[in-house]
């Protein structure tokens, strides 16, 4: 009989429980996610007991696709492997033969699906706070987001995250939690900013108008529901964001720590 491994976290403020072979696999997630391991319940088993690490293959660098039914069940393909969610959310079964990459990218989607019934989303952008409070910069790669969190992280601010950041409400305001891809922390904060970024001589930081903001924002955000509805979904979460937060955009220098000008308007937000 195949001995395994059960292994909890709690990531972009989703907890799960992990299923895996005893095995390099197995080794591999508790180390990379090692901080965000918890001994609480779990919401969602997602059991990949069908994880073959013998067969070596081709990293999968194709994001798999999704799509949830009608009756909320989200199915999730890839190049190797399928995993299916049921409705309820609390059980997730893998198939096939999923590598380290396949399991991390089933984990994002599902946080990107939770986040989304909360009224929140996923989003590639970089989140740095300070007195626990945080500003999220969102844009392409090569915008400046490791940039940004490299230099706040340098000044003694918390790095959130600068790849994935997942986004909540919480009451009239926005939680900000970190996620472990790239660099990440497993510590959330009252997001005060959100905004673009783009290089300057030095570090000013101004109001923009929201809808360039949003379209940004969509392009940027992780949708585990292509459809028209789950479109409609994203695209209304992320305008009541842009409704309570205040948008900006970060000029900043890429070798001058930018969190003088940040640390004064977090500090004063109706200043914005």
């Amino acid at each position: 009989m195949a001995v395994t491994v059960s292994q909890r976290y709690c990531e972009g403020g989703l907890r799960f429980r992990v299923i895996l072979p005893d095995g390099a696999l197995a080794a591999a997630l508790s180390s990379s996610w090692k901080s965000f391991a918890v001994d609480a319940d779990s919401s969602i088993d997602i059991d990949a007991q069908c994880s073959q690490e013998e067969a070596a293959r081709t990293p999968p660098w194709v994001f798999p696709t999704s799509e949830r039914l009608a009756d909320g069940t989200l199915r999730i393909r890839g190049p190797e492997f399928a995993a299916e969610a049921t409705p309820d959310r609390r059980s997730v079964v893998c198939s096939g033969s999923p590598q380290r990459l396949d399991i991390e990218n089933v984990v994002k989607l599902l946080i990107a699906d939770w986040l989304i019934d909360q009224g929140g989303l996923l989003l590639h952008s970089v989140a740095v706070s300070f007195s626990d409070r945080a500003c999220l910069f969102t844009g392409p790669s090569g915008a400046g987001k490791s940039t940004l969190g490299a230099l706040c992280a340098a000044a003694g601010w918390q790095l959130l995250g600068d790849e994935l950041v997942a986004v909540r409400p919480t009451g009239d305001t926005y939680l900000c939690d970190g996620t472990p891809w790239n660099v990440g922390a497993p510590t959330s904060a009252m997001l005060k900013l959100v905004g673009d970024l783009a290089f300057a001589r030095q570090a000013t930081l101004q109001t923009i108008e929201p809808g360039p903001l949003l379209r940004l924002m969509l392009a940027n955000a992780v949708m585990p529901d292509l459809s028209a509805s789950g479109r409609a979904k994203l695209f209304r979460n992320a305008s009541r964001l842009l409704e309570r937060v205040p948008s900006v955009r970060l000029y900043f220098a890429q070798n001058t720590s930018p969190t003088p000008s940040l640390k004064a308007h977090l500090e004063r937000p109706a200043a914005i």
